[in-house]
């Protein structure tokens, strides 16, 4: 054990000395794979400013200060984010549909290992759709470009892809676990997954074992969800075909913060539904053309607030 209690001692040292870091206020814990599930939930719960702070935080270990600073330490990454998927992204609808795997790869620009993920995906789906509704049987023939490409065109529109994103009604994962997906060859984000159906989140855990996806599948319902204390901070929050868009943002604003960003991809009533939403809420909006539907929009939302809360 003299071996361990040095390098023990030594770590509590550098401690000491790199206790003044500032810690940031999105930092995601979750990210760390070497925390226990209650040192993390301590830690967001609290959002320490500097290690100092997650130093006194009952519980956190040196070992955990440790994973906290080498995460703070480590060098920016160089891959590119939002060039390196859809490096021209186009402004209209896509002149052919996505047909399968190399028609993804064209348009996305990911990798030969993602396409794998996805291809396992796809196999899934179909498995289980003999025994589970997951989706709309009619549109098994064209799973990459109805849902695939349908869900990746999301993250070419966040900020930051290694945020951590949070799908509403995830269902049989689309949008979120398309986007985990890609996130996973090109950052560490990470997407929560809601969705009540014990079935449909039994096909959302064994796809994400299958394809390593970065996700966290939460069986329960989104206004229960909504009251946990333990929850990351959302950078992206999105959802498809859920709601119309005024309910939607009644469900999403919850776990809306200053920052955060709604996606959330509509069909032809896309304007109606815009101005039905402002009678109840406040909010920053603007539309982006759908790449898979002609008629889609997606409304991405910003500065979300209850008229009336002030």
């Amino acid at each position: 054990y003299a071996v361990y209690l040095r390098r023990q001692e030594a770590d509590i040292a550098a401690l000491r000395r790199d206790e003044r870091i500032a810690i940031p206020p999105d930092f995601d814990y979750a990210a760390l794979s070497g925390l226990s599930i209650e040192v993390r939930q301590k830690l967001e719960r609290h959002r320490p400013a500097t290690l100092a702070q997650a130093a006194r935080i009952d519980g956190v270990t040196p070992a955990a200060l440790t994973l906290i600073l080498a995460r703070l330490n480590r060098p920016p990454r160089r891959t590119p984010a939002r060039a390196a998927i859809m490096p021209t992204t186009p402004s209209a609808p896509l002149a052919r549909p996505v047909a399968g795997p190399e028609d993804f790869a064209d348009v996305f620009g990911v990798s030969r290992e993602t396409l794998k993920r996805l291809a396992l995906f796809a196999e899934r789906l179909r498995a289980w759709q003999k025994a589970v509704n997951l989706v709309s049987p009619e549109t098994l023939g064209e799973i990459w470009h109805r849902h695939f490409a349908d869900s990746a065109q999301l993250l070419t529109l966040a900020p930051d892809v290694d945020a951590t994103w949070l799908d509403l009604g995830a269902g049989a994962g689309f949008p979120g676990l398309v986007v985990a997906i890609l996130m996973a060859e090109r950052g560490t984000g990470r997407v929560h997954l809601v969705e009540s159906r014990a079935r449909r989140c039994a096909f959302l855990r064994e796809v994400a074992r299958a394809t390593g996806a970065p996700v966290e599948v939460h069986q329960t319902r989104i206004e229960a969800l909504a009251e946990s204390a333990s929850l990351p901070p959302f950078a992206v929050v999105t959802a498809r075909a859920l709601a119309p868009l005024d309910r939607l943002l009644g469900l999403a604003a919850p776990f809306f913060s200053e920052t955060t960003m709604g996606l959330f991809p509509k069909g032809r009533t896309a304007d109606d539904e815009i101005a039905a939403a402002r009678g109840p809420w406040r909010f920053q909006c603007e539309t982006r053309p759908s790449l898979t539907d002609s008629e889609g929009r997606i409304i991405v939302i910003r500065h979300l607030e209850k008229r009336g809360a002030r």
